[in-house]
C-alpha cells in the first residue's frame, strides 16, 4: 500500500557521486538514513542493497521485499522503489551506472523485476572484501588510475553475486525476450501490440511469444500489458495527473479504451485503483 500520494511524487534520481568522475559508489545506509526515508525513487542506475544485519522491508513498485543478514537486492534502472520506514536494518549501498557484466544478455526478467539473492557465509565474506576493495579505492581516488580499477572491482562485485547467490531470476532467459523487454522500456506508450514491436526488433510475433512463454509463462501480449499497467499503477498511486492524461501517457487516446484496458488487466477501473491506494 502506498501513502500519502500527494506528499511522495516520484523523484527522478540520476547518478551522481561525491567525487566528480567516480564510476561507482559505496555508501553506508545507516549514514543515508535520515535523507531516504519515504522517498519515492525512479533510478536511472544501477543499486545494489547488501544488507548487513537486521531485518526490514524494501518497496519495488508495489511489492516489499525482504531484507536480511546476508540478501542482496539488486534495482536496475527504470525501477520505482520507496524506503521503507521500518527498516530496521543495516546495508552497504552500492551505485554505479553501467557494467558490461549487467548487460549480459539473459540474466533478469526485466527492468520492472526485483532481483533478490541470498549468499552462504563464505560467499557473503568474499563480497565484502570486494567492497572493502572499493571503498579503499573510492576514498583515494585518482581519475586516471582508480577508474580502470573501481570499473573492475565493481564487476566483480557483481559476476560474484550473479554466480554464487540463487535468486528470483531463473537463470539466462531467451534472447527475443530480453530484446522485447527492453524495446517495451525504450518505446512504451508507443506501441500498444505485439507485432509492432515484432517489426522494430526483427522477428516474428511467434518467435517473441513463444520466447515469452519460455521465460515467464506468459505470451508476448501479457508480457507488455503487464508493463503498460505497471506504469499506469505508478502514476495513478504516485502523481495526481487526471486518468486521461495518464492514459494518453501510454499510447491510449481515448480515456474510454484506457480504463477498459486497466480493469481487463488489474481487475478494477484507475480511479478505483487510485482511491485503493490514497
Amino acid at each position: 500500500m502506498v501513502e500519502n500520494r500527494h506528499e511522495a511524487p516520484i523523484v527522478e534520481v540520476g547518478y551522481r557521486s561525491r567525487i566528480d568522475g567516480l564510476p561507482v559508489e559505496i555508501l553506508d545506509l545507516a549514514d543515508t538514513r535520515s535523507r531516504l526515508m519515504l522517498v519515492v525513487e525512479r533510478l536511472s542506475f544501477h543499486l545494489m542493497i547488501w544488507c548487513l544485519d537486521g531485518r526490514g522491508t524494501h518497496q519495488v513498485d508495489f511489492d516489499d521485499i525482504e531484507l536480511g543478514p546476508r540478501r542482496v537486492l539488486l534495482l536496475r534502472p527504470g525501477q520505482v522503489h520507496r524506503w521503507q520506514a521500518d527498516g530496521a536494518y543495516d546495508a552497504r549501498m552500492l551505485l554505479f551506472e553501467g557494467s558490461p557484466t549487467l548487460d549480459d544478455d539473459g540474466w533478469f526478467p526485466g527492468r520492472s523485476a526485483a532481483v533478490v539473492f541470498d549468499l552462504d557465509e563464505e560467499h557473503w565474506a568474499a563480497g565484502m572484501r570486494t567492497l572493502d576493495e572499493i571503498a579503499w579505492e573510492q576514498e583515494r581516488f585518482d581519475p586516471e588510475g582508480s577508474v580502470p580499477v573501481l570499473s573492475a572491482l565493481r564487476d566483480v562485485a557483481v559476476a560474484r553475486v550473479l554466480r554464487w547467490g540463487p535468486s528470483s531470476s531463473a537463470g539466462r532467459l531467451p534472447r527475443p525476450y530480453v530484446e522485447f523487454r527492453e524495446a517495451i522500456e525504450e518505446h512504451l506508450g508507443e506501441h500498444r501490440e505485439v507485432v509492432s514491436y515484432a517489426e522494430l526488433l526483427g522477428y516474428s510475433a511467434r518467435t517473441i511469444d513463444r520466447a515469452c512463454r519460455a521465460a515467464v509463462g506468459l505470451g508476448a501480449k501479457r508480457v507488455l500489458d503487464e508493463r503498460v499497467a505497471l506504469e499506469a499503477r505508478r502514476s495513478l498511486a504516485h502523481s495526481t495527473a487526471p486518468v486521461e492524461v495518464i492514459g494518453r501517457s501510454l499510447g491510449f487516446t481515448e480515456a474510454t479504451n484506457f480504463t477498459k484496458f486497466f480493469r481487463r488487466v488489474m481487475g478494477v477501473t484507475p480511479s478505483e485503483f487510485r482511491t485503493a491506494t490514497a
